[in-house]
């Protein structure tokens, strides 16, 4: 199994299996060097396994699409160094109690304290170097959490301002909600259409026409009891949308006759246009402008980092 010692934003190191169904660079090769420090294969290979791990579910990949994960995986592996070497600078600390609780955590995974000691032999560390590699990562994630997560504030005004600012956005259209009925061409279309409508007339429910549709309808969203959802002008067939539009909420249609077939519809719902309040907005949008700001924070945090680095990409893929 696969340890995973972070998973804070960007600061993944893996520890583990399940690279075995992709080709491994060799565990020493040196693939990059970062201000003197060398990166090696076996740590690129769990990166790549970390970052992309829908790989352990495939039997093969091609080389061209391996590769370009590769150096995405490097270019990852390369960034996290720089920041551990920031971390390094400013000097900060992890009480070894924060890394006694991850080893705990990393314990209690396992079905006993043997198979976790067995793991860690597989894998060829040592207690001590798992520490050492859950101190780097909390270190990363300091840094990351200094620079990046904390000052990624967004105030109340920010969010008014911002909604003030884009009022068009938050416009709503009409729009209705649909069941449909559709009976393709044929020389008895015409009357099976019709009998559809008056048996759908005889009971005019939801689930009358749900069951109608389920057995008569020839599309695909029979099996949805002919449900279309909700559909804004401009979503559906003119000859089709000129009527639904016109439907009182709960009104059947008459039978449609269009190039592609007969139509019966159904309005269960009508919602007419709106400015969506901003009370209801101010969620999604306070969400929208933090996360704005941590992509600008991270690539200002990238950018600060490797600066006056030296980076050497050593590996040929």
């Amino acid at each position: 199994m696969r340890v995973l010692i972070v998973w804070m934003l960007c600061c993944t190191v893996v520890v583990g299996a399940g690279t075995a169904s992709l080709p491994q660079l060799p565990a020493q090769q040196v693939v990059a060097r970062v201000n003197g420090v060398e990166l090696r294969g076996a740590a690129l290979n769990d990166y790549v396994q970390a970052v992309f791990p829908d790989f352990s579910f495939h039997g093969k990949i091609q080389p061209e699409k391996l590769n370009v994960y590769r150096r995405a995986a490097l270019d990852r592996m390369v960034l996290h160094e720089l920041i551990y070497q920031e971390g390094v600078r400013r000097r900060i600390a992890v009480p070894p109690a924060k890394i006694d609780a991850e080893v705990a955590l990393m314990r209690g995974r396992f079905r006993s304290p043997e198979a976790f000691e067995h793991s860690l032999s597989e894998h060829g560390l040592t207690l001590d170097q798992l520490r050492a590699h859950i101190r780097r990562s909390m270190v990363i994630a300091a840094v990351v959490r200094r620079d990046v997560t904390a000052r990624a504030v967004v105030t109340d005004q920010e969010v008014h301002a911002y909604y003030q600012k884009n009022l068009p956005r938050f416009h709503e259209p009409e729009v209705v909600h649909v069941r449909e009925i559709s009976i393709p061409p044929g020389p008895l279309a015409a009357k099976q259409a019709g009998d559809v409508r008056a048996q759908a007339a005889a009971k005019n429910t939801s689930a009358q026409f749900d069951l109608l549709a389920s057995r008569y309808s020839k599309d695909d969203y029979r099996v949805m009891g002919g449900d279309l959802g909700w559909v804004h002008r401009g979503g559906m067939d003119p000859e089709l949308e000129k009527t639904v539009f016109a439907l009182r909420l709960g009104q059947l249609s008459p039978v449609i006759e269009t190039k592609t077939g007969f139509y019966l519809l159904r309005v269960e719902g009508k919602r007419p246009a709106r400015l969506v309040p901003f009370t209801e907005m101010r969620g999604k949008i306070r969400s929208q402008l933090i996360a704005e700001k941590r992509k600008q924070l991270s690539e200002a945090l990238r950018a600060r980092v490797a600066k006056d680095a030296k980076v050497e990409l050593l590996a040929k893929f």
